[in-house]
């Protein structure tokens, strides 16, 4: 309608309102493509604010999960340390054997660091979401996707390390019956380790005593490493709630 009314002026040489008529073109492009603008921006800020609401999601699961992984080297240090005390004091009896081989089972594995990272993986890397980020969330968002991938290399490190050299090698180990009582530390061994010589014989070699230490020291380090990975959970979900 504007382009053939538009070409009628031309003929008739209405300089007038040809100028007119195109001003009313350009006007109606430029407000069609501020529209379309406005509402692309408006459509990226709604994909974004959902994005973020399951990054906040991911990230309570996340903590839940460090949570657990903190209890479990809590709990197998515990039982690691107290077969440790009776080797260190030679103490015998069904008591400290039943100790001793129970820290023994722990020293087969560790515990496994589970993380989500799919939102934050979203975040950080699809360009339209990193658009719309202030230069403060850019950074906090940018930092935890740092430090998590950091843990995760850590976690996994440690998790194989009893592989290296495994207790059970050890010729004062070997396995027990098949029961419907035992309770694998990790869920998967059907045979419990125990110990083929006298406790008072076992409290004797620096070899097995080796591998108390050795998972003590792994134990310790996991707990530390999982203890300030949930600390920057806290941390970052606080902000993340606080931040609109």
């Amino acid at each position: 309608m504007i382009l053939r009314r538009m070409i009628e002026h031309v003929r008739t040489q209405n300089w007038t309102a040809v100028a007119l008529d195109f001003v009313i073109v350009v006007a109606g492009v430029f407000i069609g493509i501020q529209l379309g603008n406005w509402n692309e921006a408006r459509a990226s800020h709604v994909r974004y604010a959902e994005a973020r609401r399951q990054f906040i999601s991911e990230t309570e699961t996340n903590l839940r999960l460090a949570q657990t992984y903190v209890r479990s080297y809590e709990t197998q240090l515990a039982e690691v340390r107290a077969a440790i005390s009776i080797l260190r004091r030679c103490e015998t009896g069904p008591d400290a054997l039943k100790t001793v081989e129970r820290g023994l089972d722990n020293l087969r594995s560790t515990a496994q660091l589970v993380q989500q990272i799919s939102a934050i993986t979203f975040l950080t890397e699809n360009e339209e979401m990193v658009a719309i980020q202030d230069e403060q969330e850019r950074l906090r968002l940018q930092t935890y996707s740092r430090d998590m991938h950091w843990v995760l290399d850590g976690a996994e490190h440690i998790e194989h390390l009893p592989d290296r050299s495994p207790a059970e090698d050890h010729p004062m180990i070997g396995y027990g019956e098949l029961s419907a009582d035992y309770a694998p530390v990790n869920g998967a061994d059907e045979r419990p380790l125990i110990l083929v010589v006298p406790l008072e014989e076992a409290c004797q070699d620096a070899a097995l005593a080796k591998h108390f230490y050795l998972w003590e020291r792994i134990g310790v380090f996991a707990g530390l490493i999982g203890k300030q990975h949930k600390e920057r959970l806290q941390a970052n979900l606080k902000a993340l709630r606080e931040t609109p």
